[in-house]
């Protein structure tokens, strides 16, 4: 909240009719009739409390179609001025389904309503408050993960108050990969005590063996119109697979790990990474140390993953 405050000192002893015929102190709480009504921040921005409304902000939108469970977006209206409003001020939100909006070379399609519920479209800030918060409700199950969509939602009306020129619309988005979905995966995991440098080959013995098949079925979640990430062994979600694939090369495609992955082992390295397109299988096979600079122990991980 934006605060004025205002200190006025007398340094001399005026008389009361002097005092009577100066102009009178600049009265601010005018201020507060100047009221403006912005979309701000959103559940889906992974950064706390960060703006998400607009399109400097597009970037802090971007949908979870990951799951079975229906998901819950949540954005807030603001109203912005130097004091909360005296009067409640009526809220109205739409879908604008002629406000999309491609920041990049990724074309999207408008989110079918099929998919998606907003619960109301309507709400009221109170009088002496600024927020107020709307829903919406997504079912993963019917959207399509290979294909890219956004659902703009604006501030169509707000009484009493100047909707913004440039927050008034939040820019939900779910970019498509054509390899995203769900596959039924299999797979194993050695843990092994200290280096064995594993480069390929049958599988050592030694190692403790973890089967990865209860994990199954795994997400390929786009990362962008043409990577993936994917649960890397039973380490996820928080360790991932980044999968990318060369739309002219079908059947390439390239393996590596997330960043904090890789900064948290070492001697990361992929042995086999095939994509067959006409049955939609992909088969990773992958070494790292547990400890930094090799000083852990080695582990291998096989998986094989076959699209839905």
């Amino acid at each position: 909240m934006k605060r004025i405050s205002i200190i006025i000192a007398f340094f001399a002893v005026c008389s009361l009719t002097a005092c009577l015929k100066d102009k009178p102190n600049t009265d601010f709480s005018g201020t507060q009739g100047t009221y403006i009504a912005e979309i701000t921040t959103s559940n889906v921005n992974s950064t706390p409390n960060a703006p998400s409304s607009g399109a400097a902000n597009f970037s802090g939108a971007v949908m979870s179609i990951a799951g079975t469970d229906p998901d819950t977006i949540w954005f807030t209206v603001n109203i912005a001025s130097d004091y909360p409003p005296k009067k409640d001020i009526p809220v109205t939100i739409a879908v604008d389904g002629k406000n999309l909006f491609s920041p990049n070379a990724v074309v999207y399609t408008l989110l079918p309503d099929s998919t998606y519920k907003i619960p109301t479209t309507t709400g009221t800030i109170k009088a002496g408050s600024r927020l107020d918060t709307f829903y919406v409700i997504i079912d993963p199950n019917k959207v399509d993960p290979t294909e890219s969509y956004e659902l703009p939602i604006t501030i169509t009306s707000a009484t009493g108050a100047t909707i913004s020129g440039n927050l008034a619309t939040i820019y939900l988005h779910a970019i498509g990969n054509p390899l995203a979905g769900y596959y039924n995966s299999t797979g194993t995991r050695w843990n092994y005590t200290g280096v064995i440098g594993y480069g390929g080959g049958p599988i050592p013995s030694g190692g403790t063996a973890t089967n990865l098949g209860p994990l199954s079925p795994k997400f390929g979640s786009p990362l962008d119109p043409t990577t993936l990430g994917m649960d890397y062994a039973n380490l996820g979600p928080g360790d991932y697979y980044v999968i990318t694939y060369d739309p002219s090369d079908p059947d390439a495609i390239s393996v590596t790990v997330n960043d904090s992955f890789l900064a948290s082992i070492s001697n990361f390295k992929v042995i086999t990474q095939t994509y067959d397109h006409t049955t939609k299988t992909m088969h990773i096979v992958s070494t790292y140390n547990n400890g930094a600079g090799g000083s852990g122990s080695d582990r291998i991980v096989d998986e094989t993953f076959v699209h839905q």
